[in-house]
Order: structure tokens, then sequence, then C-alpha cells
């Protein structure tokens, strides 16, 4: 995936930290509503059981599971934007660790499925 300027941090609460401006082309979502809210609002309702019980296996393990699956840690999904459709958007997985090495955040960087 070619760098791309839209991204947004999450913490391991599964609560959005950032949302960079550049998200609200994609999505139609402005971070005043995001900030400060779960995945939710981005997850179709149908796959967001999935969504949890995979971000809860991988944050247990700091993502070296996901990462051996899928080694580049890029997916692509339908992300569900303001306007209720949803959208094929390329998602590139990044983790941060702390000092002490242990998982703070996982940033991701969105773009459009060509």
């Amino acid at each position: 995936m070619e760098h791309n300027s839209a991204f947004l941090v999450v913490g391991r609460d599964n609560i959005i930290l950032y949302w960079r401006d550049e998200m609200a082309a994609l999505t139609g979502h402005i971070s005043e509503e995001i900030v400060g809210g779960n995945m939710d609002a981005l997850i179709h309702p149908d796959l967001r059981e999935m969504h949890y019980t995979g971000f809860e296996r991988a944050w247990a393990d700091g993502f070296v599971a996901a990462l051996e699956k899928n080694p580049e840690a890029v997916l692509d999904v339908p992300v569900r934007c303001k306007d209720e459709e949803y959208r094929g958007l390329r998602i590139s997985i990044n983790t941060t660790l702390s000092s002490a090495g242990s998982l703070m955040v996982l940033v991701a960087s969105f773009a459009l499925i060509d």
C-alpha cells in the first residue's frame, strides 16, 4: 500500500484516540464525532463480533499471531461511512510500543481499494 495520510489511532480498550482529518474525505465522519468512541461507527453490525474477537486476540499476544498470518498487515474491509453506505477500504496496520516494549496503540492507515 502506498503512503496514505488518512489514519486513526485506537487504544487497547478499542477507543479511537486520534482521527486524522483525511479520514473525513474517505468516510464522511469528522474527528469530533469519532474520537472517544469505539469502532462501531465504522464496522458493519454483522461483522462486529468477529472484529472484536479478533481485536481482543490480537491485543492479547501483541499482534504476533496476526502478523505471522498476514505479514504485510494489510486488510481489505467494508467501512461504514457517515451516509450509511459502505466503502471498500484497504487498511494497513502498525503497532506502537512503549519504551518497555509493551503494545500501546494501534495505528491504522486507510486507502480506497483500487
